[in-house]
C-alpha cells in the first residue's frame, strides 16, 4: 500500500459522515495500489484533528501519551486500521448488494462493545441521555467515534440514498460520533 499523508486542514463533517470518512483514510481502496494514509498512530490523531474529533490541544496530548506508550500507539494503530478496514468492507458489501463478512462484522461488533463501556445513561428533565466517559489517556478514545451505530436516526436518508439499509422494517443505520474525548459525544435521548 503507497503511503500518503492526513491533510491537517480542518472539515466539518455531518455525524453520519464520519464513520465513511474514517473508511477513506485508505484512497483508491479497491485498486491495485492502495494509498494508505494510516502510517502510524499520529497519522490516527491527526484525522481525528483534521474532522474536528480533538482540538488541538487534545492531538498534542494523545501524541505525547503515544511517546510515552509506544507498544500502545501501535496496537491502537493496528485496531484503528483493521476498524477502517471492516467499515470499508461492511458499507461496500451493503452498496453492492451483498451480505458483509462475519469476519467484518465481529470486528465492528467488538469495537462497538467497547465504545458502549465506555458510556453511560444520565438523567435528564426531559428523559435519559448517553454520555460518554472522558479518559485523557486513552489511546484508542479516537476510535470510539468512528465505530458505526446502527439505530433509528435522523441521518437514516444519507444511508439510504447510498444503498445502505439495516433491513427488516427498521429504518437505516447512523454512525453516532463523539466531537471529542473530554466532552459530551452524540447523545441520543430517550423518552419514557
Amino acid at each position: 500500500m503507497k503511503k500518503q499523508t492526513i491533510d491537517p486542514e480542518a472539515r466539518d463533517l455531518k455525524i453520519v459522515e464520519l464513520c465513511l470518512d474514517f473508511a477513506n483514510t485508505a484512497a483508491w481502496h479497491a485498486s491495485d495500489q492502495p494509498e494508505e494514509h494510516l502510517n502510524d498512530y499520529t497519522d490516527v490523531v491527526a484525522w481525528a484533528k483534521s474532522v474536528r474529533l480533538v482540538t488541538a490541544h487534545e492531538a498534542h496530548r494523545l501524541n505525547e501519551e503515544a511517546t510515552r506508550r509506544p507498544n500502545q500507539a501501535v496496537t491502537t494503530l493496528n485496531r484503528a486500521i483493521a476498524l477502517r478496514e471492516a467499515i470499508y468492507h461492511v458499507f461496500s458489501a451493503q452498496a453492492h448488494g451483498r451480505v458483509p463478512a462475519q469476519a467484518d462484522l465481529d470486528i465492528l461488533n467488538k469495537e462497538r462493545s467497547r465504545a458502549l463501556a465506555k458510556s453511560q445513561i444520565v438523567a435528564m428533565v426531559s428523559g435519559f441521555e448517553w454520555e460518554w466517559m472522558s479518559d485523557e489517556t486513552a489511546l484508542d478514545s479516537i476510535m470510539t467515534s468512528a465505530v458505526p451505530n446502527v439505530s433509528e436516526g435522523e441521518n437514516n436518508d444519507f444511508f439510504e440514498q447510498n444503498g445502505v439499509s439495516v433491513g427488516g422494517n427498521r429504518p437505516a443505520g447512523r454512525c453516532n460520533s463523539a466531537p471529542s474525548a473530554d466532552t459530551r459525544l452524540a447523545r441520543q435521548s430517550t423518552h419514557p
